[in-house]
């Protein structure tokens, strides 16, 4: 698969405010775009993995953009293979390459199979693999076991009695299966995390529905190395409950994190557990509930403390922020960051970064604030302290194209910076299909569009109207795409 792309994007600065080391980028396009993980990589740029529906080769693709060591974009691309192809987790081994777990419908027309795909420090792929049967089958959690090594957890539809089974397999580092194996009932189970232990046991994270309430239930279960069972256990309440994340932590016990429903069912809210080794309860901490839509996506270590992410309502005027928050050994809460804007932000994943010789956290979610007509990526490095850069830069990257399209070419605008008019040099307009003209703000609105006349050479803009920004051109006549950028200064 030959990607072609041109790294063309557009920035637009909230404010000034600034602090050293961190900030807050949203990256988006025309379409439904998420982010699900970020990386620094041993040369100190960036990797964020996540979802789009405006770029690459139609429906939904993954998503990897590639941004310098101090945040600068520098190029993107996408992965799939004409289907809906979308990641669900990532995980980085020690030479920067990524390994990204998701769901594929692009070689089988009817149904998902579980994709694994391997890329390195250029982003071109060494390992693409499917997996799965007839059915629906899912994948959703990766773990890196060492460097010859993976373990890929989710969902399976084909290899169940029931509705779906908990689903696990071990692969080599180029997607080659050792084994694997099915965990459930007669109704649904699924794996949203697996994690080895100290002893080279496995930890997954789920929920299953087949035990318990009858309703759906967090589940813990462990298994060796070989993937031979050795407990599953499940925590139920009156409600629907669900765990998406794990850690281990300094006295070995497992931190669980995801959702359990109120009472009365209508609302999701906090779910802390913690669990020993032998898969036993020792406490849950209602006291961190928001009696509110909440939830925990994530969590890792700091030292004996754990940081933990995700979304609330709770201090939102109208949809839901990201949220997280730092709790000492036991659980009780410490402190608490809040990022997003008017309407829905929330966390998928946060990983530590200490490449400076400084703590931060790289936390990374899906956003549909900051003026975006659909959805962004959302990348915040932010410093141990929860403090970030209140900057928020929204950057449009170009299109990348299909191998059925031609390569986008650059038209020439006039004065560039401009102030009062911009002229826009057309290429040659004697095609039998008409040109149409677009112009988009820093954010993707479109504010400006005209079909232009056969023949005509040069379209004059008056923006001296127009906020101070820059602006995105774009030309199309169904056969050439052309594109450009000017600033309105």
């Amino acid at each position: 698969m030959k990607l072609s792309f041109i790294a063309f994007l557009l920035l637009f600065t909230y404010n000034l405010k600034s602090q050293d080391g961190t900030f807050i980028k949203v990256f988006s396009g025309n379409s439904y775009e998420e982010g699900i993980k970020t990386f620094r990589l041993p040369n100190k740029t960036y990797r964020i993995v996540g979802n789009t529906g405006t770029y690459g080769w139609g429906q939904k693709n993954i998503w990897l953009i590639a941004l310098d060591s101090i945040g600068n974009f520098m190029w993107h691309k996408t992965y799939g293979e004409g289907g809906l192809d979308f990641a669900q987790d990532a995980q980085m081994d020690s030479k920067g390459n990524i390994y990204i777990i998701g769901s594929s419908t692009s070689q089988s027309q009817n149904s998902y199979q579980m994709l694994l795909i391997g890329i390195d420090t250029n982003g071109n792929y060494f390992t693409y693999n499917y997996y799965g049967g007839s059915n629906w089958d899912f994948g959703n959690g990766i773990q890196i076991v060492d460097d010859s090594l993976l373990m890929l957890a989710g969902e399976t539809y084909s290899y169940t009695n029931g509705q779906s089974n908990a689903w696990l397999i071990q692969t080599n580092t180029h997607g080659q299966q050792i084994w694997s194996s099915n965990v459930g009932g007669d109704n649904k189970e699924s794996f949203n995390a697996v994690k080895k232990m100290y002893n080279g046991d496995f930890i997954c994270a789920g929920f299953t529905s087949s035990f318990g309430n009858n309703s759906r239930n967090p589940m813990l279960y462990k298994c060796n190395a070989n993937g031979d069972s050795i407990w599953m256990k499940h925590y139920n309440d009156s409600t629907d409950g669900e765990f998406y994340d794990l850690i281990f932590n300094t006295d070995t016990n497992i931190i669980a994190v995801g959702y359990q429903k109120d009472t009365t069912n209508s609302y999701q809210d906090l779910s802390l557990m913690n669990i020993d080794t032998n898969g036993q309860l020792i406490w849950k901490r209602n006291s961190l509930l928001h009696h509110n839509n909440a939830n925990y996506r994530a969590i890792v270590n700091e030292g004996e403390r754990y940081i933990v992410t995700g979304m609330s309502e709770k201090y939102s005027s109208w949809g839901s922020n990201i949220y997280g928050s730092r709790l000492e050994n036991g659980g009780w809460w410490n402190s608490t960051f809040i990022f997003g804007s008017t309407k829905e932000d929330y966390s998928n994943s946060i990983v530590r970064d200490t490449s400076n010789n400084q703590l931060h956290y790289l936390v990374t979610g899906t956003t549909r604030s900051y003026g975006l007509n659909f959805s962004g990526a959302i990348f915040i490095r932010m410093d141990s302290s929860f403090n970030a850069d209140t900057t928020t830069s929204v950057f449009i990257p170009s299109t990348i194209f299909p191998k059925k399209y031609s390569p986008e070419l650059t038209i020439k605008i006039f004065p560039n910076p401009t102030s009062d008019f911009a002229n826009i040099l057309l290429p040659n307009n004697n095609s039998k299909n008409p040109y149409h003209l677009f112009v988009y703000n820093s954010i993707g609105q479109l504010i400006f569009e005209i079909t232009l006349k056969k023949g005509q050479k040069q379209v004059k803009l008056d923006v001296k109207n127009w906020p101070k920004s820059n602006y995105y051109i774009r030309l199309d006549n169904h056969t050439i795409k052309y594109s450009s950028v000017f600033i309105r200064k």
